[in-house]
């Protein structure tokens, strides 16, 4: 009989959630277990380090643990536990306080950016690279990059989620874009001059 086992290893994911309701710690560590490493990539988007990131999974999944019971099956139980580990990332970010700051677009694109304008987006957005890219990024245009590309979540639920603008959010990603793709540009030149020399 299931119950009489000593781990949720191979349990199916059914069992799991039953036993994570009754607060069995087997089943929760066997839950963590089973997708620490997908929600842990989705806290390196919003955290400004590995360090910050690894408080927000733990912390994302304690109120996974506490809330566990509110998880109605409507939707892939993976992705219930991502919206929880996302709120508790926007948290993060709104305690962080970062200043959105509307930028005039057309200013803006005058601003050289047509000189970046090549495939250098899409190469960043292999995910592993893309959250390495972001690191480097202030709080604000590394959350809405992360959320629009990652989450792809649109301008306006990005507005509502951040309680910014619509127009603040468009603004924050063009700006990120930017500086993302001239990080990109300074790392694939490293990268050159370490194969090619200089």
């Amino acid at each position: 009989m299931f119950l009489k086992q000593k781990t949720y290893k191979n349990a199916s994911e059914e069992d799991v959630l039953k036993g994570c309701i009754k607060n069995n710690r087997l089943a929760q560590s066997e839950l963590y277990e089973r997708f620490c490493r997908t929600m842990y990539s989705t806290c390196l988007g919003y955290a400004k380090n590995e360090e910050v990131a690894q408080e927000l999974l733990q912390e994302g999944f304690l109120k996974v643990f506490a809330s566990i019971g509110k998880y109605e099956g409507k939707g892939s139980l993976e992705g219930w536990i991502r919206r929880v580990i996302i709120n508790t990332c926007i948290d993060y970010v709104r305690k962080a306080n970062p200043k959105f700051v509307t930028i005039d677009l057309q200013e803006f694109y005058s601003f050289k950016l047509k000189y970046y304008e090549t495939n250098l987006i899409e190469y960043a957005q292999e995910k592993d690279y893309f959250l390495f890219l972001i690191q480097h990024l202030a709080i604000g245009y590394r959350t809405i990059l992360n959320m629009y590309y990652v989450e792809e979540m649109t301008h306006q639920e990005i507005a509502d989620e951040l309680e910014i603008s619509v127009g603040t959010s468009k603004s924050q990603l063009s700006r990120g874009r930017f500086l993302l793709k001239k990080h990109l540009q300074e790392e694939l030149e490293k990268e050159k001059e370490a194969v090619y020399g200089t």
